[in-house]
């Protein structure tokens, strides 16, 4: 059997619709399983993309605005 820690890492949460409106529904759920796996949910943010960026998925604006949810 292996020790859980204490207090869980912190995440952000980026729920992603590629070619339709990201689905609310799936947020919730995922971010129910992270809080389950011991995370700690610092942010979460929403993307809707026509086709994803092929260097980092998202577009600049989004990466900025993870990285103001970030600090």
């Amino acid at each position: 059997m292996f020790e859980r820690p204490q207090r869980g890492e912190r995440a952000l949460i980026l729920n992603i619709g590629i070619g339709h409106a990201p689905d609310p529904d799936v947020l919730a759920e995922f971010k129910s399983l992270a809080c389950a796996a011991g995370a700690d949910i610092v942010g979460s943010l929403q993307a809707n993309l026509r086709t994803p960026n092929p260097r980092h998925l998202i577009g600049k604006g989004k990466l900025e605005e993870l990285s103001v949810l970030a600090d």
